[in-house]
């Protein structure tokens, strides 16, 4: 048990840090690797369409599994989603293209494959753990 809490813990300090350097070696703060509405878009459908399959609010193995088995499509759908919301804000500006603008927009756009990918671990270890 203390090996698991270690393991974990040690597991999330690594990928804070590497998320950290990443953003302190661009003078960046951290705050830009989190997104509430990227989250949003990433974890609510994705738990609701688990309660519809599994029918039960908390999810057992099954609603896991379906879980973990539906979050990167709709992490894929929240990127899509950010680049057709690129496409269309781009033509917005003024008639001229404007590269750091673009590049901030997708990294958001972007910030919703992170999410998918960080939740997917975390829902594939839980199902392995037990």
């Amino acid at each position: 048990m203390i090996l698991r809490i270690f393991c974990l813990v040690f597991t999330v300090l690594i990928i804070y840090l590497s998320m950290f350097l990443a953003s302190m070696s661009y003078g960046l703060r951290m705050v830009y690797f989190w997104n509430l509405e990227s989250l949003i878009v990433v974890l609510f459908p994705s738990y609701l369409l688990s309660v519809y399959v599994n029918g039960k609010f908390s999810l057992d193995s099954k609603g896991l599994k379906f879980f973990k088995k539906i979050i990167m499509p709709i992490s894929w759908l929240g990127f899509l989603i950010g680049i057709i919301s690129i496409g269309f804000g781009m033509s917005s500006i003024n008639g001229e293209f404007n590269l750091i603008i673009f590049l901030q927009s997708l990294s958001i756009a972007s910030i919703t494959l992170l999410y998918g990918l960080i939740l997917k671990i975390i829902i594939h270890t839980l199902l392995e753990s037990k």
